[in-house]
């Protein structure tokens, strides 16, 4: 706690009063009847004086209400932070494969009409449901194939993100799925934001890592955990995965050759104390959105923060409370009343 003055020059005005109670001291005590002072060695100090030293201490108050103290403390108070959340999306060319239904018989010929929304619209859906979560402050997000691009920096409006989001196409990156690479891209994003704030990372992907020659996702992870990020996986697709073959003779449907490579990214998650969601079909998805959310719990902490009063209004008080005591002893006793 301290205290500060606006206009501290004024302060040496203080030197007045100083100066008129030298003064006072020096001065002979008219009084009427000098009997009552038997016995008085220091006179300044009787009860006759009282109301010059209100008026010297009300013309002290007064200056320094002229001179604008301020009181100032440290306040400590609990506040809650919502995360950064970069959402980091996989466009390879898998992500256009449909996953059948696995209790559902399937069908010959495969149909072209009545299927599921392929895993890219799938997993652009899950996005937007957990955006209507509202779950962070700022949200971000990276689109990676085989290679990753920013697709929109970190921002409290979601909008420009959801409609960047609807209009990524398989077809605009160049086939692969560089898992680390799409890590680091979305950890030096969130590194622009301050560290007060947690920083999560949603990977959703649903192939295995393609990153010869580049960074390995547990490299990644690791340099993530460093950077106090959190990286919570979801496995787009399931076991029946058919993606679109076009050929001289039309379109048709065969068989994902890879399958999701859930153990990279349980991998990538718990080594930066996050957790992987498995999302086969949209039911799990809505399950793993909502733990997801539950996840994303607002960060707690305690921030220290300035207070400041101005003592103006006090000073004045105690200034006119000084001055009606003056009144009061100066006209209280008959012996301080002059002709």
């Amino acid at each position: 706690m301290a205290i500060s003055f606006s206009h501290p020059y004024i302060l040496w005005l203080l030197l007045l009063p100083c100066l008129l109670l030298f003064r006072a001291r020096g001065r002979a005590l008219p009084v009427a009847d000098l009997h009552s002072l038997a016995g008085e060695r220091n006179h300044w100090r009787h009860y006759v004086y009282w109301w010059r030293w209100c008026v010297l201490l009300s013309a002290a108050l007064l200056i320094l209400g002229a001179s604008e103290p301020h009181l100032t403390w440290q306040k400590h108070r609990l506040e809650t932070l919502r995360p950064n959340l970069m959402l980091v999306l996989d466009v390879s060319g898998s992500m256009e494969a449909v996953d059948w239904p696995e209790d559902l018989p399937m069908p010959e010929p495969f149909p072209e009409n009545g299927l599921p929304p392929n895993r890219l619209l799938t997993a652009q859906q899950t996005i937007h449901w957990l955006l209507e979560q509202n779950p962070a402050f700022r949200t971000g997000l990276v689109a990676f194939a085989q290679q990753p691009c920013l697709v929109c920096p970190l921002m409290r409006k979601t909008e420009l993100l959801q409609k960047r989001l609807d209009s990524l196409q398989t077809t605009d990156f160049a086939d692969g799925t560089a898992l680390g690479e799409a890590i680091l891209c979305a950890v030096r994003a969130l590194q622009t934001e301050t560290a007060d704030r947690q920083k999560i990372l949603v990977l959703l992907s649903d192939g295995a890592d393609h990153s010869s020659g580049q960074t390995r996702p547990e490299e990644a992870a690791v340099l993530a955990a460093e950077h106090g990020v959190i990286i919570y996986t979801i496995g787009i697709g399931g076991k029946r995965g058919y993606h679109p073959v076009n050929t001289d003779s039309g379109r048709r449907w065969e068989a994902v050759a890879e399958q999701l490579d859930k153990g990279i990214l349980q991998t990538i998650s718990t080594q930066t104390a996050g957790t992987y969601f498995s999302a086969a079909d949209t039911e799990n998805l809505l399950v793993a959105i909502h733990r997801l959310v539950e996840k994303m719990a607002n960060k707690t902490i305690e921030r220290k923060q300035p207070e400041r009063k101005a003592l103006q209004r006090e000073l004045l008080l105690a200034t006119l409370c000084c001055l009606i005591l003056a009144s009061f002893f100066r006209y209280q006793f008959p012996i301080l009343q002059f002709p």
